[in-house]
């Protein structure tokens, strides 16, 4: 029953025309504070100090359920995953291996995959851009939405995840009946 009526308020919030790519952001962080906490961020990563970066990760979310950050400061925290870097795909599986559990492991992987995508499309008009680049665009946003579904059970308050899946939504078509099946393997 859950997975029908959040199936709904997805597929409501996909076709609303007010629906927003990012959530509320009322500008109060500067970009300059932005890119040296998801550089913090990165170089935990890099450096792959799992258990720091997890805490970290999970500091913001519980911070965000606990009302003191806002919409804004949780999605820029998270945004230091949103790069097509290959050399982030095996920092954040090894995360994930580590941590099969972490909202925070997977949502790292939605993020990247997106931006993974996005860079397979390219940056040219759709009618400059080949059906292969398409299809790989598909492929790697059909991988993040699977991602973003796998997440949503592993947090009480996963609104990450359903703004990549609005955001991957706006991107390609998605079945909203997808949230609650298995994951494509």
């Amino acid at each position: 029953k859950l997975c029908v009526t959040l199936a709904l308020a997805l597929a409501t919030a996909l076709v609303a025309p007010s629906a927003q790519a990012t959530p509320y952001c009322e500008g109060k962080l500067a970009s300059d504070t932005i890119d040296e906490q998801q550089e913090i961020t990165l170089g935990l990563l890099r450096s792959k100090k799992f258990d720091a970066l997890q805490r970290r990760m999970d500091g913001h979310l519980d911070a965000y359920v606990a009302g003191r950050a806002s919409d804004e400061e949780l999605f820029y925290e998270f945004g230091a995953f949103d790069r097509w870097g290959p050399f982030l795909t095996p920092l954040i599986e090894e995360w994930i291996a580590l941590r099969p559990t972490s909202f925070a492991a997977r949502h790292a992987m939605t993020l990247h995959l997106a931006a993974v995508a996005w860079q397979k499309r390219g940056e040219r008009l759709a009618r400059e851009t080949s059906r292969q680049q398409f299809g790989e665009f598909d492929k790697a946003l059909a991988a993040a939405q699977d991602s973003a579904i796998r997440s949503i059970a592993l947090h009480p308050k996963p609104i990450l995840a359903y703004q990549a899946l609005m955001v991957t939504g706006k991107a390609m078509r998605f079945d909203p009946s997808r949230i609650g099946q298995p994951a494509a393997k």
